[in-house]
């Protein structure tokens, strides 16, 4: 990298580092993830404070340092303002910021991932809050997670049996948590000695429904689904997750 660079980024989030620096973790269109130190921000005085608070899109500029790279500059484009008034906006959206800084390696650029960040965000902003339901909250963030999962190249197999490679038919299906898809229930009556109890999971045919819409359409569409299905998705996805992380 030279002496300065300058990109567009996304503050994913800022921690206190030293007594009057801040550490701060951006995701840049151009260079990816980066851990910069944002020097004297901690300062009463300080100009670049209000710019990098987390869920802030910036016009932003790295000097490089011996030991660290340091954020030179960063000017707000877009604040969220309506993720920011409400408190459900703010749980989910931090949640999938979270997630998102679990998963994705430091230094490595990737435009689609970082597009589909800013669209999501930019849905979430512009259609959901300051008013999310904890219902359409899940969903949302369900969706994110798949798609986070789909880009990074872990996207569950959804129309096959990993095991006799056959269409998926309704009825009595299994996700398998460590291959990332699905199996059919005559293939694991046949082989059940194959996998671990805590790597297989049953699946309704409309979570399936649900998890294919997720993985395979880059659009968000909302769609009404009950409690007992949000549950099920969710349980489903953060096994997904926690095997893939």
């Amino acid at each position: 990298m030279a002496e300065s660079q300058n990109s567009e980024a996304l503050i994913i989030k800022r921690n206190d580092w030293r007594e009057s620096d801040s550490r701060v973790v951006l995701y840049t269109k151009k260079f990816g993830k980066l851990s910069l130190v944002a020097r004297g921000s901690k300062k009463f005085k300080s100009k670049i404070a209000g710019h990098i608070e987390p869920i802030n899109l910036v016009d932003m500029m790295i000097l490089k340092g011996k030991a660290f790279d340091y954020l030179g500059s960063a000017i707000n484009k877009k604040a969220y303002l309506n993720i920011k008034a409400d408190l459900n906006a703010l749980y989910f959206v931090g949640s999938a910021l979270a997630l998102f800084d679990s998963l994705v390696k430091e230094e490595a650029p990737d435009e689609e991932l970082y597009n589909f960040l800013i669209s999501w965000l930019d849905l979430v902003e512009e259609r959901f809050a300051p008013d999310l339901d904890k219902d359409n909250g899940e969903l949302l963030y369900n969706y994110f997670a798949i798609r986070l999962l789909t880009i990074l190249g872990y996207k569950p197999e959804l129309r096959y049996c990993l095991d006799c490679h056959k269409v998926i038919k309704p009825g009595n299906n299994y996700l398998n948590l460590r291959l990332g898809g699905l199996i059919c229930g005559d293939c694991l009556k046949v082989n059940q000695q194959k996998y671990l109890p805590n790597e297989i999971l049953q699946i309704s045919d409309d979570c399936i429904k649900l998890l294919r819409i997720f993985s395979e359409k880059e659009a968000y569409q909302t769609i009404k689904v009950g409690p007992a299905l949000i549950r099920e998705l969710s349980r489903l996805v953060k096994s997904l997750i926690d095997f893939s992380s």
